[in-house]
């Protein structure tokens, strides 16, 4: 009986992982994935349309916790980690430590804004404060930057470089995080 138990609730864990990468923010079918070639950073009208790598990242506004405002190209000069999560989401949250490791890791070359996905301010806030979490979280509850960043799951991370261009695309989370984000911020940092 012990069995059957543990065999259900692993079955119930692994199906909610795989309906978090599923079910992301929003679910727009014209996402370009990570694997695509950079032949230089794309500069057409529609590029600030185009989350693809080699293209400039689309520019957004966010409220971060504490009440500050900030907009993506204030990072202008770092490399940036966006990842857009939930407090639902077992892999959003499982990779959590890894991306704090990354900030402390690259202090002074990379931003991290975690751009929640339209969870109440209350909630984040005390996930974040419970966890010692010190990177920047922002909060889209109205799905304004789920809009210009469409995918088909969650966790959802992109790494900038400093000059704002997309260098990799992240969907899903599992393993050892901090290796795979400290390889590409490396590379975005030309190291």
């Amino acid at each position: 009986m012990k069995f059957k138990n543990l065999l259900l609730f692993v079955m119930i864990v692994l199906t909610a992982s795989a309906a978090a990468v599923f079910s992301g923010c929003n679910s727009d079918e014209g996402q370009n994935k990570s694997n695509a070639q950079s032949d230089g950073a794309k500069t057409s009208a529609d590029a600030e349309t185009k989350v693809e790598i080699g293209y400039e990242a689309p520019d957004f506004e966010v409220e971060l916790l504490g009440g500050k405002t900030a907009k993506l190209s204030d990072y202008r000069g770092k490399a940036v980690l966006i990842n857009f999560w939930a407090t639902w989401c077992g892999p959003c949250t499982g990779e959590m430590p890894d991306i704090q490791r990354l900030s402390e890791a690259f202090a002074g070359d990379l931003s991290v804004i975690a751009v929640n996905c339209s969870e109440k301010k209350d909630k984040v806030e005390t996930f974040i404060a419970d966890n010692g979490y010190t990177f920047d979280v922002g909060l889209d509850e109205s799905g304004a930057i789920q809009k210009k960043y469409p995918a088909n799951g969650i966790p959802y991370s992109i790494i900038v470089d400093p000059a704002g261009i997309i260098t990799e695309i992240h969907l899903g989370a599992g393993g050892d995080m901090f290796s795979v984000y400290e390889k590409d911020v490396n590379a975005a940092l030309g190291k």
